[in-house]
């Protein structure tokens, strides 16, 4: 039998929307596929959920003794795709699905790119704890560069979720894997653009991936630790794209790298805008510390201590201090 082209890898810890998601990926069109399921320690029972399916097409189910999810969610990951081979990697999720001709337009797109690309995406629509469709997100441009792909990005005009991306396994090992950072918060976008700045991205048009916003994503949970995880990966971010942007210039792109660094800075400081009710003084004294380690700029170390006192208005003055500057 030949080997198939791509291995579909679910890193399993939720039973919840497991079955809609391997009913999706079972029902597609092209069956040139592996399908994995990465159990990663959870409570629930995948392994019989994932049993019910098994006996209309083979699954390949694992079970990992210790939940690394918990301590490094990008290793995880990376666990779950040693268990397949196959050379192009779908790192798909436990609640999302996939609509019946993914594969099927995936497949064609890599004949027809003829090795040109490493990294391919599919357009998504969101859809809700029942299934039903209440939002879609800006369809991508049939070609895009790394560099684009970021700026669009960090301006909001690009989303990222990683169950839209395959990629190379080959490209994967030759860039040691995942980005990681806390919550793997930000690994998917760190890790898309190592993986597509030699050759770019290349979008699958036509069957779209659903992606489900639920009470169960890591992005709709509010405790404060794991708030503080989530600034802490920010932080993390915003230094790896510095040094990645110094060493990586794209002559195609229209802006340079400084235009892409300051727009990182203010990126942050929305972001910061979005989590400050949860913040407390040593972290709000680690994140001015790391402004001022990595921007350099005079007079922040003023401003975290005004921050202690009226944290809004010295992010405005920090923001005005950023937008002024190149």
């Amino acid at each position: 039998m030949p080997k198939k082209e791509i291995g579909i890898i679910i890193p399993a810890y939720k039973g919840t929307y497991l079955s809609e998601t391997l009913e999706s990926i079972i029902s597609q069109t092209d069956q040139g596929f592996e399908i994995y399921v990465g159990d990663d320690c959870s409570p629930d029972d995948i392994e019989s959920i994932v049993g019910r399916y098994s006996k209309e097409r083979s699954i390949h189910y694992h079970r990992f003794n210790d939940r690394l999810g918990g301590i490094s969610l990008a290793g995880h990951w990376e666990r779950c795709i040693s268990l397949g081979n196959e050379p192009w990697v779908w790192l798909f999720s436990d609640d999302d699905v996939m609509e019946p001709r993914c594969i099927e337009a995936l497949r064609e797109h890599i004949r027809e790119s003829r090795s040109r690309y490493e990294v391919f995406r599919l357009d998504t629509l969101i859809i809700d704890g029942t299934g039903e469709v209440y939002d879609i997100n800006p369809p991508n441009p049939e070609q895009e560069g790394w560099m684009a792909f970021l700026y669009f990005w960090i301006r909001k005009l690009r989303q990222c979720t990683m169950p839209e991306w395959v990629f190379s396994r080959k490209a994967f090992e030759r860039n040691g894997g995942f980005v990681k950072f806390p919550l793997a918060w930000g690994s998917d976008v760190a890790t898309i653009i190592k993986l597509a700045a030699p050759h770019g991205i290349r979008t699958v048009k036509g069957p779209r991936v659903l992606f489900r916003k639920s009470d169960y994503n890591i992005s709709s949970i509010r405790d404060r630790e794991v708030v503080k995880r989530k600034i802490d990966a920010e932080m993390q971010f915003v230094r790896w794209l510095h040094s990645f942007l110094e060493g990586h210039p794209d002559r195609e792109f229209p802006l340079d790298g400084d235009v892409v660094k300051k727009l990182s800075r203010i990126w942050f400081l929305e972001r910061l805008k979005d989590h400050h009710v949860y913040l407390d003084v040593g972290l709000l004294l680690r994140i001015f510390r790391f402004m001022q380690g990595t921007w350099h700029y005079p007079g922040v170390r003023s401003l975290a201590w005004l921050g202690i006192i009226n944290f809004n208005v010295a992010l405005y003055l920090l923001y005005r201090m950023v937008r002024s500057r190149r």
